[in-house]
């Protein structure tokens, strides 16, 4: 089967994926569901939450995987898995952006956050 790396957005834990992965474990596949740095149950300190941070706990739950991951992002979530993606390619089979933000090179979420349909 397939192995599945959810990665909430901002405001978030990993427990929003909870029914998502019940679902999916539920048809055979395996789901990871990190709580990004700061998020969640998660306790870094605000200081040291950052983007190459969250990324990093991205590509451990990649590892975790026999195989290349569905990798699937919500809202700023987006960003991360890009961010991911670009550091171990070989650990994703595919991007999933769920109602997310998807930069393109050099796009930050502040850029992304400016567009109209960032408003809010």
């Amino acid at each position: 089967m397939t192995h599945f790396v959810l990665v909430h957005g901002a405001f978030h834990g990993a427990w929003c994926w909870n029914n998502v992965a019940a679902a999916l474990r539920l048809a055979g596949h395996s789901v990871s569901a990190p709580d990004l740095p700061g998020a969640g149950d998660d306790g870094t300190p605000l200081e040291q939450v950052d983007l190459d941070r969250a990324t990093e706990r991205v590509v451990e739950a990649l590892q975790t995987g026999p195989e290349p991951a569905v990798l699937v992002g919500h809202s700023m979530g987006g960003v991360v898995i890009t961010q991911a993606a670009a550091r171990v390619p070989d650990r994703v089979s595919r991007l999933v952006y769920l109602t997310a933000f998807r930069p393109i090179d050099g796009e930050s979420l502040l850029d992304l956050t400016a567009l109209p349909e960032g408003a809010g």
